[in-house]
């Protein structure tokens, strides 16, 4: 079992036999009996300052430890005094990290008071055990961390509590997830969106430093308007990769006038795939039935790139096109239109435009109507690709991604979705940046000028740690682990095909 906690063991001598002492830090783990020198020695230590232990013992793979309460006697909390008496005991069970793989049970004897001056009573609680369930700190601490990279049944499973507990412990600490740092706007805004069983999702992304930056619950016009409107330093960007749904563009347009807006190319050649498609089903719909199931299990060849399929996968779409050669015309045009962006200036790519659009016969207008009705309407946008190169790439797999991570949630909540997406430890992106104090002419004062653009006192240099999201390659790598070898093919795969959609 995978430890984020780090034990160091320093073996002492001691009346001539060696005694192991464990020196702890940060979140620290309960050391078993069998880690003392004293086997069946009646003592046990929690490593929690407030409680002895009493008794330990080992009963079908879990530890039980039993423990008592040495914390002072707390002030009344319904009137403060601070002369309560004694009023006997409650033992309450509680559950704490496992050790080694072993689940570890508290069964805490609490000490129950009365008030001299109210008469109310009450319990104490020490410290390390959780205030609101029945768990410890430390073990509160390690869920919170590891809810992020693991399903909440996993985790109920590895420490032994119930997975509403984990779900509930995590639903706390998002207020603390979301009060950290805003991310620093990015120079070039990728705009996308994921569709899972609660609906779509817009998913905004920094391209260059291939992360994802927010994320939100409802895909709709106020929505990007509203995020638009609210970006700190929007003058800062330059460029807006996006697919071509209308209300992306109108609020590029309304917020950031001066940004370049680029239609991802996927979604481009993508509709020439669905002509092919259309012609391919109009065509399978007067064949026999036999000739129906072969033409269908074809299909894969045909939206294969030529230069993508080997030989014998080559021989046999040659097969097919000699038996359909109507098939072998649209599959042509589809793979002309594909080649006008290998084209290297927009100029040359608007010539081979052209070019197709005069090559296309009457038979295929009707499927490809709807390509050519997308190049007049986002003929700049589309094209601008040409200027400046950017896609949507790395984020089609990053959708994949929190679609299988949703799935094997069995459906979270979109705040859980969205935390897990967006906080995830070690593959958060950060970068520092120094900024040195100027001094004035002619005057004895000092400013120094910040990123922020604000002016300071002090001619000392600053260091100053901005926020660019979260690495979703790096996300990626640290979800894998948890995913099965199905999952994992689909991210993979996903993640090649955006690659090669950046190759011409």
């Amino acid at each position: 079992m995978e430890r984020s906690l780090q034990l160091l063991l320093a073996v002492i001598i001691h009346n001539g036999r060696s005694r192991v002492t464990a020196l702890r830090y940060d979140l620290l783990m309960p050391l078993s009996a069998d880690d003392s020198p004293d086997r069946g020695a009646p003592s046990f230590s929690l490593d929690l300052p407030s409680v002895h232990g009493i008794r330990t013992e080992l009963n079908e793979g879990i530890r039980l430890v039993e423990g008592r309460s040495i914390h002072e006697a707390p002030p009344c909390p319904k009137c403060g005094d601070l002369r309560p008496f004694r009023h006997g005991t409650k033992v309450q069970r509680y559950i704490d990290l496992p050790v080694r793989g072993v689940k570890v049970v508290v069964d805490l004897e609490r000490q129950r008071y009365r008030c001299k001056q109210c008469s109310a009573t009450y319990f104490n609680l020490p410290d390390g055990f959780d205030h609101q369930r029945s768990i410890t700190t430390r073990l509160r601490s390690y869920l919170e961390r590891k809810a992020l990279t693991h399903t909440f049944y996993e985790l109920a499973r590895e420490v032994g509590v119930d997975e509403k507990t984990v779900r509930n412990v995590f639903n706390d600490y998002l207020p603390h997830l979301q009060s950290g740092p805003t991310v620093q706007t990015p120079t070039v805004l990728g705009i996308d969106e994921v569709h899972t069983r609660s609906g779509y999702h817009l998913v905004v992304t920094n391209v260059l430093e291939k992360t994802i930056i927010e994320m939100f619950e409802k895909r709709n016009r106020h929505t990007v308007d509203a995020y638009l409107s609210s970006l700190p330093d929007a003058q800062v960007i330059q460029v807006v990769t996006m697919d071509m749904w209308r209300p992306y563009r109108d609020g590029v347009r309304k917020h950031l006038p001066d940004a370049q807006v680029v239609i991802d190319k996927f979604h481009v050649v993508k509709m020439a795939n669905q002509a092919l498609e259309t012609i391919r089903k109009a065509h399978r719909a007067t064949l026999s039935q036999s000739d129906r199931i072969q033409l269908k299990q074809d299909r894969f060849l045909m939206l294969y790139r030529r230069s993508e399929l080997d030989e014998s996968q080559s021989l046999q779409l040659d097969q097919i096109f000699d038996k359909y050669p109507s098939l072998a015309i649209a599959h042509a045009s589809k793979e002309a239109f594909f080649d006008i962006y290998a084209c290297a200036t927009r100029t040359a790519a608007e010539t081979a435009l052209e070019d197709w659009k005069s090559n296309l016969t009457p038979g295929l207008l009707p499927a490809f109507k709807p390509l050519l009705t997308a190049l007049t309407n986002w003929h700049d946008e589309i094209f601008a690709y040409f200027d400046y190169r950017y896609t949507n790439a790395l984020t089609e797999s990053m959708n994949a991604l929190i679609k299988i991570v949703n799935h094997m949630g069995k459906g979270y909540s979109f705040d859980i979705l969205r935390a897990k997406m967006l906080y995830a430890p070690r593959a958060q992106l950060t970068r520092s940046t120094t900024t040195r104090g100027v001094r004035w002419s002619g005057t004895n004062d000092y400013l120094t000028l910040r990123t922020s653009g604000h002016l300071g006192s002090s001619n000392r240099p600053t260091t100053t740690s901005v926020r660019l999201g979260t690495s979703i390659p790096a996300l990626i790598q640290l979800c894998v682990d948890d995913i099965d070898d199905e999952d994992t093919r689909s991210i993979t795969q996903d993640a090649e095909t955006e690659e090669m959609r950046d190759t011409p």
